[in-house]
């Protein structure tokens, strides 16, 4: 990867999308993903995460993982003690989306992981991960191949493709 990829500029145009291809894609490489989202928000809130591949030709999407090597597929736990604060998760080739339930007006800290990969094609150089929150409170942190954990914020971030198969 070169300074270039490091330093670029990105934004949510940059990303590239399995929708955007023409052709069947074979998303048969792999990479572990692990998503750590804290708050203290008492009312509602949405979170966004959007990944997407940094080149053309070269989408990225979450995904259950390797079937024939037996994959954990994903999972959803909260890391804090009390109940998962969600009302709504939903999962498509690009975006995460956790819509998450009132804690009330105590202030309740919690923080909760969604585990599972990410997945993409030979040839994959790059991807940008960013999300979108409702509440200041909200952090949205990454970890990729078990990797240190990287803060999300509304600005795409460029992370080279390593993956584990």
């Amino acid at each position: 990867m070169s300074t270039t990829e490091l330093n670029a500029s990105y934004d949510a145009s940059s990303l590239v999308k399995a929708a955007d291809l023409k052709t069947d894609v074979d998303f048969d490489k792999y990479m572990n993903l692990l998503l750590t989202i804290s708050s203290s928000a008492t009312s509602t809130s949405k979170i966004v995460i959007n990944v997407g591949g940094a080149a053309a030709g070269y989408p990225v999407i979450y995904s259950l993982g390797d079937e024939a090597s037996g994959s954990a597929g994903m999972q959803v736990s909260l890391v804090t003690a009390g109940s998962l604060p969600l009302s709504a998760i939903t999962i498509t080739p690009n975006v995460t989306t956790l819509d998450t339930a009132s804690s009330g007006g105590g202030g309740n800290q919690w923080t909760l992981q969604v585990q599972g990969y990410l997945a993409a094609q030979a040839g994959t150089q790059g991807l940008l991960l960013y999300a979108i929150v409702t509440d200041a409170t909200t952090t949205v942190q990454v970890s990729l191949n078990n990797g240190g954990k990287t803060t999300l914020s509304q600005t795409p971030i460029y992370f080279p493709w390593k993956p584990i198969n």
